[in-house]
């Protein structure tokens, strides 16, 4: 029996985490430069975001993470983006902001930019 390559993707959104992987798929295909997830923490009335990736390889790109809340008292948008260089095996924060209200009352998506391709990273709709 021969062993066969599988495709791994992984997308999981528990709540409080987005979390998204690009795995290759076949062994002789070079390991995608990044992993990266979007985490969302409610606590006391408030909503705290944080951006995050890791590099495979030393990788130098863009990011850029978008936020939509709405509530009954209006609609309120935050972009973020920037550029980032990460060593290989190092992780870091993006971009973060925190929101007054619910995880519910939010959409919040980060998309990162490397080696001439964008990945949706992850998205999540509360």
């Amino acid at each position: 029996m021969t062993a066969i390559s599988h495709v791994i993707a992984v997308f999981v959104l528990t709540g409080a985490a987005c979390t998204a992987a690009i795995v290759p798929l076949k062994a002789d295909r070079p390991i995608e430069p990044l992993t990266c997830e979007l985490h969302l923490i409610e606590s006391r009335g408030q909503v705290h975001i944080t951006a995050e990736a890791k590099a495979q390889v030393a990788t130098k790109g863009t990011y850029r993470l978008e936020i939509d809340r709405r509530s009954s008292a209006g609609r309120a948008s935050i972009h973020q983006g920037g550029e980032f260089e990460l060593r290989a095996g190092e992780r870091a924060i993006l971009g973060e902001t925190s929101l007054s209200g619910r995880k519910r009352d939010l959409t919040a998506s980060l998309s990162v930019s490397s080696d001439g391709k964008t990945h949706r990273c992850g998205s999540a709709a509360l």
